[in-house]
């Protein structure tokens, strides 16, 4: 954001960032099934990631 000159974002930016971290989740979630891998971190990860950024658009 500082490289740009903005010190905040307006709530359409904010959102729209959370669409994008959003999908990142919903991708993340999903490579866990075909990735196949040995741990499930990732895919709790992915879970809680998807849990926050859901709530937060509910709430906005």
């Amino acid at each position: 954001m500082h490289g740009y000159g903005k010190t905040e974002f307006t709530l359409a930016e904010q959102q729209r960032s959370h669409l994008y971290s959003l999908h990142l989740a919903l991708v993340m979630h999903v490579e866990c099934y075909y990735r196949n891998y040995d741990t499930d971190g990732i895919f709790n990860f992915s879970r809680e990631f998807i849990r926050n950024m859901m709530s937060w658009l509910l709430d906005n």
